[in-house]
This record gives structure tokens, C-alpha cells and sequence, in this order.
């Protein structure tokens, strides 16, 4: 699946849980964009490993809600990748509550 793009935006995560839910994500898909939506700044490092990992993280300074940092990752994606095309599914019911919204964008 390597033309699918996860988006993932987050804020003050709790870091296990989110790493976990991380390694499940990186088995699956190549492409993933994390959106840090202005977290505390404790979590800099945390943010800081994933990007050492190969993961696209994109950072708020402050907190914009989640439909900013939706909307960041897209404009970030489609200025810098060939897509156009996406399908939004924000209500995905996901085992122990990892993420509330996984968006999935790909190429045809």
C-alpha cells in the first residue's frame, strides 16, 4: 500500500499508546503523516524519534483542532506529492481507542 498516505493528528498523545498504535501503522503503510497539533513541548523528542524513523511530522505551535490539522497535512500533501484524490473516514472505531479518525489519501 505504498500510495496510501495515514493521516494522523494528534495532541498531547499518550506516548505508549501511541507508539504502539504507531508500529501497527508502519507494518501496514509506508506513507504516514503525523500532524502535532501544538502538544506540549515535553513531547519534542517523542515527535522528534518519529521523524528520525522515516515518518513525515508536521508541527502547530499552538493547538487549531483537528480540522487544522487536517486541513496542514493536506496542504502539505498535495503541494508536495502527486494525489488527488482521497476519502475521508472520521469515525472508525479502532481497537482500544488508539486514534479517533484515520484519513486515507492515495493516488489512481
Amino acid at each position: 500500500m505504498k500510495d496510501i498516505f495515514i493521516i494522523v493528528p494528534t495532541y498531547d498523545p499518550d506516548e505508549e499508546i501511541m507508539a504502539k498504535f504507531m508500529n501497527e501503522l508502519k507494518k501496514e503503510f509506508k506513507n504516514i503523516c503525523i500532524v502535532n497539533d501544538g502538544s506540549n513541548k515535553s513531547h519534542n523528542k517523542f515527535f522528534e524519534d518519529f521523524k528520525k524513523d522515516g515518518i513525515l511530522v508536521l508541527n502547530h505551535y499552538v493547538n487549531y483542532g483537528k480540522g487544522r490539522a487536517i486541513k496542514t497535512a493536506f496542504n502539505y500533501l498535495l503541494n508536495n506529492y502527486n494525489i488527488f484524490s482521497f476519502l475521508i473516514n472520521d469515525k472508525i472505531n479502532v481497537k482500544r481507542h488508539w486514534q479517533k479518525n484515520w484519513i486515507y489519501i492515495w493516488k489512481q
